[in-house]
């Protein structure tokens, strides 16, 4: 009887220490994947961080530039737009957001982000001069709106 009692005796700290081993390797196993995945939104979230360069005219004209290829943000400076106040300025660019163009405005640098709806245009082959040109088309509807929220 006693034999027998050793013997469960071991086989019991046996499992025990299989099923300890265990939940340790998967243990280890949950924190590197953490780590990777942590370290790989990092890399993406650094990556999507320089945003281009763009251009507003005084006649409302937006222009990114032709020569760098496209990407999805670019940054303008709106010193030489006439808003008359920051509401002003919040008030044009959440008017002029549509399913291709969104815009961020950090009216303390006097900057504004534009993120284009690259998802939208892309399957119709757009470009720079394909958004250069509807950023043209607009120029008509912001000179309106811009008159607008300066009242």
């Amino acid at each position: 009887m006693t034999t027998f009692i050793r013997d469960k005796v071991y086989t019991d700290l046996y499992y025990l220490q299989r099923n300890m081993f265990m939940k340790q390797l998967l243990t280890k196993l949950t924190l590197f994947l953490l780590l990777v995945s942590g370290f790989s939104l990092v890399s993406s979230a650094q990556a999507v961080a320089t945003p281009g360069n763009a251009t507003i005219s005084s006649d409302m004209v937006i222009q990114i530039d032709p020569a760098a290829p496209l990407i999805e943000n670019y940054v303008f400076s709106i010193a030489a737009v006439p808003f008359k106040s920051e509401e002003a300025a919040n008030r044009f660019f959440s008017m002029s957001r549509d399913n291709i163009l969104n815009y961020t405005l950090d009216y303390t640098k006097k900057t504004v982000t534009v993120k284009l709806g690259l998802q939208f245009t892309e399957p119709r082959g757009w470009g720079v001069a394909e958004y250069n040109t509807y950023f043209g088309n607009l120029a008509e509807r912001y000179r309106t709106t811009l008159s607008i929220v300066n009242e």
